[in-house]
């Protein structure tokens, strides 16, 4: 029981935060890729180019291994209910997961590219570790509104173009400063091949005469058919030989996702703990039916950014990004940290960031970028990896092969 009740705790505590990408030195792009974070960066070098990778990523804000290790499979007395409560977010518990392979040709200006997008995104009070940690408090309440959970995968069809407009600034600001202005544009097709919506809701009440009260209800939605179009807008500009900057909007679109099945299902109850056989427990289910066409929209980044060329090893970076999807709302992002590559092939970053209702921490990543072949892999959040009061752990890799 001590077993099940530990591996229930680490599932409850993964989470999702906002996007946690590596942060760009827009000094160091020449990939299609590089257009996933602001289409203005596409600027292929050679004329013709080809470039086939993988990327991935996994994150959670409220899990680290410390944690897991110290208290997997051992008793719980209070004090280490208050610590592992400590290391929850006060909010929400959030996890996502996001995988994508990808294929692409460029010519000059224009690139063409084929991407499959698979992810997944939750998020549950964090009154579910609560309960299940401290139940036994009479005269709690513990609410479980907005639990959702959603998944897709979809095939990415994108044609990206990006062209200098700096006679066009001179002409319209000619007392602006800025040099290399470039605009860009993604335009993408989306074919769905799964859709999975969950959104859950209730409460549970502990009285002191040892009554429990208990209601909930959660609807779901499926559908393995679906279409729809999205698109990337950006800009970036050199304000001096070392400070660049950008600004991008992405995923502007959405999907209609086509015979969805929709069903639900809901419950409450009523005991007293003095006296279980009398509990009274009622529930109701509508199965899955064909109704509705679900609108989809793709989760949306609005965001800016900044690379300052320090040295030729060291380049001062800054992004500012706002991420807003159905499953979690509006998040918010604010990351500085430095780039530091002693040789041109070995990129290392050290970045600090601060997520919507996160506490600061430290991300690190490192690569290689060699001319056919590319690399990167980050930590989000190092400290997860040794103190067990740390919120949020996450890791990601991709690597890119390109002619």
């Amino acid at each position: 029981m001590r077993t099940l009740l530990a591996a229930s705790l680490i599932v409850l505590v993964f989470t999702l935060g906002a996007q946690a990408q590596i942060l760009e030195n827009h000094f160091s792009l020449d990939s299609i890729t590089a257009a996933d974070v602001n289409p203005a960066h596409f600027k292929p070098e050679p004329k013709w180019g080809f470039a086939l990778g993988m990327g991935g990523e996994l994150k959670a804000n409220s899990w680290n291994l410390p944690l897991m290790r110290e208290y997997g499979n051992r008793d719980l007395d209070e004090s280490d209910k208050d610590v592992i409560l400590k290391a929850t977010n006060d909010d929400f518990l959030r996890v996502s997961m996001m995988g994508s392979p990808y294929v692409g040709v460029t010519y000059e200006n224009y690139g063409f590219k084929v991407a499959g997008r698979v992810f997944a995104q939750g998020q549950a009070p964090s009154d579910f570790l609560k309960l299940a940690l401290k139940g036994n408090e009479l005269d709690e309440k513990f609410s479980f509104a907005d639990s959702n959970f959603e998944s897709a995968g979809y095939i990415e069809t994108s044609a990206a173009v990006s062209f200098p407009v700096d006679d066009f600034v001179r002409e319209a600001a000619g007392n602006i400063k800025l040099s290399n202005v470039r605009v860009g544009a993604n335009i993408k097709h989306l074919t769905g091949a799964g859709f999975a919506r969950l959104e859950g809701k209730g409460a549970l009440l502990t009285k002191s005469d040892g009554q429990i009260e208990a209601d909930g209800e959660a609807r779901y939605a499926h559908s393995t058919s679906g279409s729809g179009f999205a698109v990337d807008l950006g800009v970036s500009a050199e304000v001096t030989e070392r400070l660049q900057v950008d600004a991008s909007i992405l995923n502007l679109g959405q999907i209609t996702w086509r015979d969805v099945e929709h069903g639900s299902a809901g419950f409450t109850a009523a005991f007293n703990i003095s006296d279980p056989d009398s509990a009274d427990f009622d529930y109701t289910t509508h199965d899955a039916e064909v109704g509705p066409n679900v609108t989809w929209k793709l989760p949306r980044t609005f965001r800016v950014g900044s690379a300052y060329k320090w040295t030729n090893e060291v380049t001062a970076l800054a992004d500012l990004s706002w991420t807003k999807s159905e499953a979690m709302g509006l998040l918010s992002r604010q990351a500085v940290g430095v780039e530091y590559a002693p040789w041109a092939f070995l990129p290392t970053q050290a970045v600090l960031v601060k997520e919507t209702k996160q506490p600061l921490r430290l991300d690190l990543s490192a690569g290689l970028r060699f001319k056919y072949f590319r690399m990167n892999a980050h930590l989000i959040n190092a400290l997860s990896l040794v103190s067990t009061q740390a919120e949020g752990a996450g890791f990601g890799l991709s690597a890119e092969v390109r002619f």
